[in-house]
């Protein structure tokens, strides 16, 4: 996350490729990257833990403007992080830890989704 001169964030854009390539070490480092910038966007006030329904707004607002997926094929692929990081549908509080693993499997998935598409 870089902070601008006025103060705003700059948070990175999720990258989707539509190449037939298996996930690079780099692009693993960058998507934990991206998804520790959008946790630490929802963390503010840096507790560790923030509540799964901010956390996958977050993604969503991001990851909606950057995707070509249709709306119907967004909402199916937010209802999987939904899903995977509330399983108990209670707006449950998530750990970083818990996020970006859950994170990374849930890009993995939408990644494989989108190549076969």
């Amino acid at each position: 996350m870089n902070i601008s001169a006025s103060g705003q964030q700059n948070i990175k854009k999720f990258r989707f490729v539509r190449k037939m390539s298996a996930m690079t070490d780099v692009m693993a480092v960058q998507d934990e990257e991206v998804l520790n910038q959008l946790f630490d966007s929802v963390d503010v006030r840096i507790t560790g833990f923030v509540s799964s329904n901010s956390l996958v707004a977050a993604v969503e607002n991001t990851w909606a403007n950057v995707s070509e997926c249709s709306e119907r094929e967004v909402k199916i692929h937010v209802q999987d992080l939904v899903r995977r990081l509330d399983d108990r549908n209670d707006n449950g509080y998530v750990s970083r830890d818990v996020f970006i693993r859950c994170g990374l499997g849930w890009l993995e998935n939408v990644r494989v989704r989108y190549i076969t598409k």
